[in-house]
């Protein structure tokens, strides 16, 4: 019998900010390895050898993935929008049952082929892996799945399999996210071994690292790929060192994931924590606050995860920096945005009177936007004005200067608003014209949108940033740039 493999990789990871914020939580490294691996390497010790990846992030998980051949498998991609049912997958898809549906974007021991086994000596139309009655992410589904968004499914006949204690974290927060790596870094997870080779008592060091057999004072310490321990450096507890990460003389870590391209400062003490950069997040620290309800009944809200950014770079730092943009690639906009800005002078005061028309006290409205200029890590927010009227080319004439200042790209994907939930469609610059503008007619979806944006990210072509920028141009007489959008 031939089954069809579906890998959902397809969470957004809000739950896991800030840690979400450079990597989808299929993506983010739990002692040594990428999450999706685990289900990766699960499935080629089952015997399967074919499945669809679904995901938000299918650039970021394809970019390390490939096609599979690594891990003895053959891979394909499905983008979705994020957090979908798998009903919703399904519908958009041509797939025949038998299928098994697999969370690829938590951490669970070996179980897929005792499972399986299982499960098809079972005549249930769908059948879903428990342990002590908790759903493992799996389910196999033998025909058409109709119960809507629910998962497990549970309005149509199903069955719960009890597996044993494969070890499993939905990395449902942050705490869980330091409780995996403690479990796989302290070998309590089950025929989960670590990759590296043992270099003393208590010690896995991975290829390419640099530790001193003495660092481990006590427990178990994991070193990965490139990362480098100074040999006054001592351990006790768990720890794990993400790869190309440094830890300098005289630091004191105890029960601490360090996560990839991260810097220790010297003499710093870590306990209980994760170290992701510059900021240090805290698990063992109750943060009691008092929240209140819709109906304004107080409650008290207790917060296990404290999460602190550190300004001084010799105590924590990131050792990797995010992409920026070609200098020739800024000043190119820079320049055609102050060209078109020139050209678009003669337009000013039309959008001035109109503004004052519609809104005699604030003709100019403003908004804090997220641009493409750096702080650390992090995107800098920036203040966008423009005229207070409903005609979209008039009201955003001002945004040209933000583009002269290098705040946004002529073609990218939409700014966001800060604070908003980090999105696949943030990884590309933000700029005013792109895929929702030029692609999409105006009732579009927002799942349309996004797509799109998606898709305009993901082909990274020089020549595509090109005719966005003409299809603008081209735009600039039709009907949606003169009148607002009926959404």
């Amino acid at each position: 019998m031939k089954i069809q493999i579906i890998l959902l990789a397809d969470r957004l990871g809000e739950e896991l900010s800030p840690l979400n914020q450079n990597a989808c939580p299929a993506m983010l490294d739990v002692a040594g390895r990428k999450v999706i691996e685990y289900s990766l390497e699960d499935l080629t010790a089952s015997g399967l050898t074919e499945a669809l990846v679904v995901s938000a992030h299918t650039k970021q998980i394809e970019s390390f993935v490939g096609d599979g051949s690594r891990w003895g498998l053959k891979l394909s991609y499905l983008l979705s929008r994020g957090e979908q049912s798998p009903a919703d997958i399904l519908s958009r898809i041509k797939i025949d049952c038998p299928v098994l549906i697999v969370r690829a974007d938590v951490v669970r021991g070996p179980v897929i082929s005792s499972f399986l086994k299982m499960a098809l000596s079972e005549n249930f139309e769908s059948l879903t892996a428990t342990q002590d009655g908790r759903d493992l992410g799996l389910c196999l589904v033998r025909q058409e799945w109709v119960h809507g968004a629910s998962w497990p499914p549970r309005q149509i006949p199903f069955m719960t399999l009890e597996v044993g204690d494969v070890g499993y974290h939905a990395l449902d927060s942050l705490y869980d996210f330091h409780a995996a790596n403690m479990n796989v870094a302290g070998g309590r997870m089950n025929d989960v071994s670590l990759p590296g080779r043992a270099a003393g008592p208590g010690l896995v060091a991975a290829r390419l690292s640099r530790v001193d057999g003495s660092t481990v004072s006590s427990g178990s310490l994991f070193v990965g790929p490139g990362a480098k321990i100074n040999s006054s450096v001592r351990t006790s507890g768990t720890v794990v060192v993400g790869e190309r990460a440094f830890a300098d003389e005289g630091a004191l870590i105890k029960d601490t994931v360090i996560l990839p391209n991260s810097y220790v400062g010297k003499n710093v003490e870590l306990k209980q924590a994760i170290v992701a950069g510059n900021q240090l997040i805290r698990v063992d620290i109750e943060h009691v606050t008092e929240v209140s309800d819709a109906a304004g009944n107080k409650q008290i809200q207790i917060d296990t995860e404290i999460v602190t950014e550190v300004s001084d770079d010799f105590l924590l730092a990131p050792l990797s920096k995010p992409p920026r943009p070609l200098p020739l690639q800024s000043a190119a906009d820079c320049i055609l945005a102050a060209l078109l800005l020139v050209a678009s002078l003669p337009f000013w005061p039309v959008a001035a009177l109109l503004a004052l028309i519609n809104s005699p006290r604030s003709p100019i409205v403003s908004s804090r936007l997220v641009g493409n200029r750096w702080h650390g890590k992090q995107r800098r927010s920036f203040t966008a004005l423009r005229w207070n009227t409903a005609i979209p080319i008039l009201s955003g004439l001002p945004l040209l200067f933000a583009v002269v200042a290098g705040h946004l790209r002529l073609v990218g994907v939409r700014p966001s608003a800060p604070g908003t939930s980090p999105s696949n469609t943030q990884e590309g610059p933000a700029g005013l014209v792109g895929p929702a503008l030029t692609d999409v007619s105006d009732d579009a979806p927002e799942e349309e949108i996004t797509l799109g944006e998606s898709y305009f990210i993901r082909s990274n072509e020089p020549l595509k940033g090109v005719s966005y920028l003409l299809k603008g141009m081209t735009a600039l007489g039709s009907r949606r740039a003169w009148f607002p959008a009926a959404r």
